[in-house]
């Protein structure tokens, strides 16, 4: 699942369109890069956007790149590499990208107190400046906080469940939020709680009467 406004579908899908792209080119940063690889191995339509994009982007190669001269031995070592498998990589299912970051339970990480029944974790990938790269744990029914966002917030769950005003968000789903013109209040399932690898690109802006006071400490 993708979470898109209803009154804002064309921007947000716009804004999926070109994350997914950026990805198939290698254009994101490690952070969001580590977010969309973890969405594309938990999820079956992110795969299949995948392959669209990484289509696209061959299409594109093939038409606008000349063809060049490579030596028969080259050939011949590629299409060997191609034709060995490697049992190694085989599996029914892509492994979870955070594999590579992770090797423990979340249970056992150092997690840090962010408000009551709200905790996170620093991801240990480089972040470009002001982005930040974290796991949030939210108990049953806890909820951040209304915020928009002065960038890019790529929200992916990895246990549990939340809702906000787009809808309910299982695991692998992932919610992307873009700019002031959309506020959300991301609520944990009441049963389950819900864990999150979330990135941003800039600080959140906390709406209401509490959000104008912690707003400038944050930024």
């Amino acid at each position: 699942m993708i979470g898109i406004p209803q009154n804002l579908t064309f921007e947000k899908d716009r804004t999926y369109d070109a994350i997914m792209m950026d990805h198939a080119a290698g254009n994101l940063s490690c952070a969001q890069t580590l977010v969309i690889d973890s969405y594309i191995s938990m999820n079956d339509s992110a795969r299949a956007d995948s392959r669209h994009y990484l289509a696209m982007g061959g299409a594109l190669l093939d038409s606008e790149c000349k063809p060049s001269h490579i030596s028969g031995v080259c050939l011949d070592n590629v299409m060997a590499m191609i034709d060995t498998p490697d049992h190694s990589t085989q599996s029914t299912r892509p492994k979870n990208a955070m594999d590579c970051y992770f090797d423990c339970d979340f249970d056992l990480l150092e997690w840090k107190t962010l408000a009551p029944g709200i905790e996170y974790y620093d991801v240990p990938v480089p972040c470009q400046k002001k982005e930040k790269a974290q796991l949030l744990k939210m108990a049953p029914g806890k909820s951040v906080l209304e915020h928009s966002h002065d960038g890019l917030e790529l929200t992916l769950v990895l246990d549990g469940a939340f809702h906000d005003d787009t809808g309910v968000y299982n695991r692998g789903d992932l919610s992307v939020e873009a700019g002031h013109d959309h506020a959300h209040k991301p609520v944990a399932d009441m049963e389950q709680g819900c864990i999150c690898l979330a990135v941003t690109t800039a600080p959140l802006h906390f709406t209401g009467l509490l959000g104008r006071v912690i707003n400038p400490f944050i930024r």
